[in-house]
């Protein structure tokens, strides 16, 4: 199921803990998740931590969101020349070619 729904956030802030968040990689779901991501790290009370995976988009707003949030501790941004992107094919995938 959605990480982002009213039941689940209040489990999450409630609990604490680590999880990972890969939303679509759509303007409007990106941005929800990162709005969503900081109202909880706010509300929590108990150690929180998420690992984001989203697209390098650095006009975006949901970007400058996760970038300027000061819950941020670390940020990886993945070289475009050593990291592909392949929409559902990547277990059919040679190595830098296309299916």
């Amino acid at each position: 199921g959605s990480l982002f729904t009213a039941a689940t956030s209040d489990a999450v802030v409630a609990r604490g803990g680590a999880y990972e968040v890969n939303p679509p990689f759509l303007e409007e779901h990106m941005l929800a998740a990162a709005l969503a991501l900081e109202l909880w790290l706010r509300a929590c009370r108990r150690p929180l931590a998420f690992v984001v995976f989203v697209p390098q988009w650095r006009d975006s707003p949901y970007y400058e969101l996760l970038c300027a949030s000061r819950f941020t501790r670390r940020r990886h941004d993945a070289v475009k020349a050593t990291h592909d992107y392949v929409r559902g094919f990547q277990h059919r995938q040679d190595r830098g070619g296309a299916p």
